[in-house]
Formats: C-alpha cells, structure tokens, sequence
C-alpha cells in the first residue's frame, strides 16, 4: 500500500480538489489550523494534533491515493523560504493515510512508508500547502499527530519533540526497539484463540527508568523487552494485565513506534486495554516500580472485555 507517490493532478483531480474546499468553505481554512514554518525553524520537529478521516474517498483526487478524508484540509502549511529537506508524517494507533496538495497544484500522497504510518518527504518551495490526514477504514477516525522535520533522523516512532506516550530520541536509548527475541516467553495470538487468557510468566524490573519515555510510564524496565507479542490479525478490543506480589508497571511499544504505558489499575497491578489493536509485533516490558527490586509476574492477555485480572 504505500511509498510516496509524487503525482501531477489531472483536470479531474483539480475539480475533486475544488470540491473537497467547496461548500461555501475557503481553501484557505481548515480543520485544525494553519502551520507557518521557515527553514532552521525549532523545535523540531514541529507537532499538531487532528482527528484523521472524512467522508470523501482520497482515490477521487487520484486512483493511486488510498483512505478516507475531510473535504476540508485538516491543517495548512505556510512555508516562508524554501526548504531543501522536509518531512511531513503522521503518527497514529490506527491506519492514516497522507494527501498533500502543494501550490502548484500537485498531490503528494502515502499510505504505510513507516508500518501504518504515512510520510511524504523532499523540497518543498516557498508557499502554502494543504494537507489532509485520512483513515484507511472507510468511517474510522483517529487521533494522530502531524509532524514536521527538517532531521532525516526523525521518523515515526524516533521521538523527537513528542510529549505524552509516543517514545522519544535520547528517552528510549537503551531499550532494543527492534529486538526479535525477549526475556521470557513470546506470545503469538490470533483472534478467537483459547484458552482466553493466555497467561505466561516473568521477572519484573531492569536498569533503565521508564519515566524517560514520558506519559504515564513508570518503574525500572530491561533494556531487552521481556516479551514479544505477534497479534497475527487485528482485534477490536485487547487487554494486557499483570498480576504480582510486588509493584509493577507495563510498557508496550506498538509496531508503529507509539508506546502505551500504566501503572496501578488494579490495585499494585497494571494493566492496558484498548480497542482496534493492529496486528504487528508488539515489545512488552513489566518493569519494577522501586529501583533494584526483581519480582516473579504472571501476564495475561485476553480479548473478552469480562475477563477479571
């Protein structure tokens, strides 16, 4: 589904534009409010936040455009200089897409160049862009947030300026992002599997401090994951709960980047819980709320929403 596709809008692309920012509204509105940025600008990357999804199929703009989107652009970009290197992406939990229209009248659209995350990248003259962030699931709307860099480093799930549970450049360094094997068991889950919960074990607890991915994460972790979680399909609703003697906490990194962490639920227990979990690779780390302090665990995970930790 998607690399970045630079494509030169035909005649009919051009009246699907106009009709998207038709309906007595101005082009030059939007849903989220306008970005004006020039080259060298800080902090970097620049961050908004919108609700992706429309009702306007982006494939009318071009065939090669994929999701769902406002007829109003969700954010406009005033750039004041031109820049050699620019990246535009969104993060989310859920599928988005990308459409930028650059004031040539071009549209640049993406879908997935960073796991479900779109990005369109490269110059970007002087002028006033308008960009849509789409769902991929016709009627599904998504927080995201939108980010601006002029930093090849930043991508998706690297940080960089973000606030709130979505990891973060020097506040993740230690942690093995990308490990393929954890501390104890891995799990490997599809939907409708039995028994429900599934239930492995473990040992809390590592050297590094989870608060330094910010949110609500909290507790000593290890660097490697202590379990790695294949969803083999998507699930509408999944918990993850820990059960133990002393006081834990819980980090999942999700497979676009995004990192969900808790502490006390139930009671000393963590527990997270959300609807439309993507099927990925997920790294589970349960760390120790005091530093130095190792404790025996039982994990559950369990897609029925009565199931009792």
């Amino acid at each position: 589904m998607g690399m970045i596709r630079k494509l030169l809008v035909s005649a009919t692309a051009l009246v699907a534009v106009s009709l998207m920012t038709a309906s007595g509204v101005s082009a030059q509105n939007s849903n989220f409010g306008t970005i004006t940025l020039r080259p060298g600008f800080t902090p970097d990357p620049h961050v908004a936040n919108g609700t992706s999804g429309g009702a306007s199929n982006a494939n009318s703009i071009n065939s090669s455009c994929t999701g769902w989107i406002s007829g109003t652009p969700d954010h406009i970009l005033r750039t004041r200089g031109n820049f050699n290197f620019l990246r535009i992406f969104a993060e989310s939990s859920d599928d988005t897409t990308i459409v930028v229209q650059t004031p040539q009248g071009r549209v640049l659209c993406d879908d997935d160049t960073y796991g479900l995350n779109p990005s369109v990248e490269g110059n970007f003259p002087a002028g006033t862009y308008r960009i849509w962030i789409g769902s991929y699931t016709q009627g599904e709307n998504s927080a995201y947030r939108l980010k601006l860099t002029e930093l090849r480093s930043v991508q998706p799930g690297s940080g960089g300026g973000a606030s709130g549970n979505s990891g973060g450049g020097d506040a993740d360094r230690g942690l093995q992002l990308e490990a393929n094997r954890g501390n104890f068991d891995a799990v490997r889950l599809r939907t409708g599997f039995t028994p429900d919960p599934h239930r492995t074990t473990g040992t809390s607890g590592g050297q590094l401090h989870a608060n330094r991915l910010g949110g609500d994460c909290r507790g000593w972790i290890a660097g490697q994951p202590d379990h790695i979680m294949t969803l083999q399909n998507n699930f509408s609703f999944f918990r993850v709960f820990v059960r133990s003697q002393e006081d834990t906490t819980l980090v999942i990194r999700a497979p676009n980047g995004q990192f969900y962490c808790d502490d006390d639920t139930n009671g000393l227990n963590p527990a997270i819980e959300r609807n439309r979990w993507r099927r990925g690779t997920y790294r589970v780390w349960v760390g120790s709320y005091s530093e130095g302090e190792n404790a025996r665990y039982n994990i559950g995970f369990t897609e029925l929403s009565s199931v009792s930790e």
